[in-house]
């Protein structure tokens, strides 16, 4: 009987310990929590330990660059939407494509008036605002301007859809010093980067038309790499 109520109690003991681990066990990062019912395939897939990763680099974001929101799993936002930083997916060269929350509501185009030349085919990239170059987003209602961090599109994107005619800190964003490449989606804003001592590093036309390829450079040149503290831009984004 003796064996059997140490048995017993061993048993419970062992139970107990377990109920205490998965009790204890962390919660999971809001990126993999977010990642679940993300729509990009290469976000929702995510491991745990690639959501660990990812999160503490957002959330290092966040402190640097107060009032922004996570609002996926790899995005950050803004001034209600308008600015938006995209981040790889760790072991991924480029970040993510644009979510559908980050492009909002308001991305798809309205429907053609009675009696108006209507260019676009319902349905199309950019009747629904997802058009994308090197996944800077565009369509016929919203059309954005990307800065890359590294070469070939690569890491975080920081993009935005308003115009700045006021010169704007790149710190705002925690991102001076940090770009390599841009992509400029629109038909009527120009972009013009500045550096060190008001140095004008490069400047980023408009697109010719509707369909052309947005305007782009996969690198600026060793001369302006990482050198990149503020920009204007012009027109209507």
């Amino acid at each position: 009987m003796r064996k059997l109520l140490t048995l017993a109690s061993s048993i419970l003991l062992l139970a107990g310990a377990a109920t205490g681990a998965a009790q204890a066990a962390p919660p999971k990062p809001a990126s993999y929590v977010m990642a679940q019912s993300d729509a990009r395939a290469e976000v929702s897939g995510m491991t745990v330990a690639q959501a660990t990763e990812l999160q503490a680099q957002i959330d290092d974001q966040l402190r640097k660059s107060p009032g922004g929101t996570q609002i996926s799993a790899t995005e950050i936002s803004w001034n209600g939407g308008n600015v938006v930083m995209e981040f790889p997916v760790p072991g991924q060269k480029q970040a993510s494509l644009t979510s559908a929350k980050a492009l909002g509501p308001n991305a798809a185009r309205r429907p053609a008036a009675a009696g108006e030349v209507d260019l676009v085919a319902s349905g199309t990239c950019y009747d629904t605002g997802t058009c994308q170059y090197q996944k800077c987003p565009y369509g016929w209602t919203d059309q954005w301007y990307c800065l890359y961090q590294d070469s070939d599109w690569g890491g975080r994107r920081l993009q935005w859809k308003d115009h700045y005619p006021y010169e704007q800190t790149l710190d705002t964003w925690n991102f001076s010093y940090q770009a390599s490449g841009w992509v400029n989606t629109s038909l009527k804003t120009v972009v013009e980067v500045w550096g060190p001592g008001g140095q004008r590093l490069w400047f980023e036309p408009a697109r010719d038309n509707f369909f052309s390829d947005p305007t782009h450079n996969s690198f600026v040149g060793w001369d302006a790499n990482d050198k990149a503290t503020s920009f204007t831009s012009y027109g209507d984004a």
